[in-house]
């Protein structure tokens, strides 16, 4: 028996930004796509905690910020 969880993402094709990321991943098998940022993502936080941890105890740690809501213009509109 298999057990499925549903995300959803939801895209404002009024945006421009969105409208071209949606152009984008409508092309590619999204699921998977997906799946394969947030392993990525996860990894490099794995490695940026372990980067931290063995940091010499004066080395100020450094913090990441969360993105803000506003995105930046990803591709030229030629």
């Amino acid at each position: 028996m298999t057990k499925k969880h549903v995300k959803s993402v939801s895209f404002n094709l009024k945006d421009e930004v969105e409208q071209q990321i949606w152009k984008y991943v409508s092309k590619r098998n999204f699921s998977g796509y997906v799946k394969k940022l947030i392993i990525e993502d996860m990894k490099r936080k794995m490695a940026e905690k372990k980067e931290q941890s063995s940091a010499a105890p004066t080395q100020e740690k450094k913090s990441i910020s969360k993105p803000t809501m506003s995105m930046p213009k990803l591709f030229s509109s030629k």
